[in-house]
């Protein structure tokens, strides 16, 4: 508790900035792949694309989730996930060689790495708090 507490301190008065803004919206989901899997809800990675290209559809998503992350209520949509579990070795199917996978509503996902992947490991990174032995990708598909 006393690092966490000393790491806290040596941020100083910035914080993270968790809004979402219209270009963050349109900049991932102009460039999504297609090809990911989505989500229970039926919202396919498609909508959000084809929404992306469109002004006012992308100010009514970005103030969606807003407005959730405001009030901190999530919708029933991202209460629930689908974990499926593949083959780590093609054909060995026993518990401990499967591979869990939980999916995530596509735009809670999204605003997971938006806030926690992208702008927290950014700040930091400034800030010099990211482990030598960190070696996470920074950008994906």
């Amino acid at each position: 508790m006393l690092e966490a507490a000393v790491l806290f301190s040596s941020l100083g008065e910035e914080g993270i900035d968790d809004w979402v803004h219209s270009h963050d919206f349109q900049h991932y989901w102009l460039h999504a792949c297609e090809r990911t899997e989505s989500s229970k809800s039926q919202l396919h990675f498609g909508h959000y694309m084809a929404g992306s290209h469109d002004k006012a559809i992308t100010e009514l998503h970005v103030s969606s989730l807003n407005t959730i992350r405001e009030i901190g209520i999530a919708p029933e949509r991202w209460r629930c996930s689908v974990t499926v579990l593949p083959e780590k070795v093609f054909g060995v199917r026993l518990i401990t060689k499967l591979r869990a996978i939980c999916l995530l509503e596509a735009d809670f996902n999204w605003l997971n790495k938006l806030i926690f992947a992208r702008r927290l490991e950014a700040h930091c990174r400034l800030h010099g708090l990211t482990p030598r032995e960190q070696f996470a990708k920074s950008k994906s598909c």
